[in-house]
């Protein structure tokens, strides 16, 4: 007679927590690149009032850049991380 494969549950559990942990990573990263883009929407529109220079505005734009590829980073590692536990749970 076959015997069936026992599924580790424990196991299971884990990488189910896993996966939520990674994709509320990516959720909260994903808010941090929306609200840098809204502070550079701001700087923008002070430039446009006059309010600050144009060295300033470059200034802010190359700072705002930085920030934005980082954060892209972290986005695209998590979503790495969260294939690599789906396959493990699809085995």
């Amino acid at each position: 007679m076959a015997k069936a494969k026992q599924l580790n549950v424990r196991f299971l559990e884990k990488l189910i927590k896993e996966l939520n942990s990674v994709g509320d990573l990516v959720k909260v990263r994903q808010d941090e690149k929306q609200s840098v883009i809204d502070d550079f929407e701001k700087e923008k529109l002070r430039y446009k009032k006059g309010r600050i220079s144009e060295s300033t505005l470059i200034s802010s734009s190359k700072k705002t850049n930085n920030e934005l590829m980082r954060l892209d980073k972290g986005i695209r590692n998590a979503i790495v991380r969260f294939k690599s536990i789906a396959d493990q749970l699809k085995k």
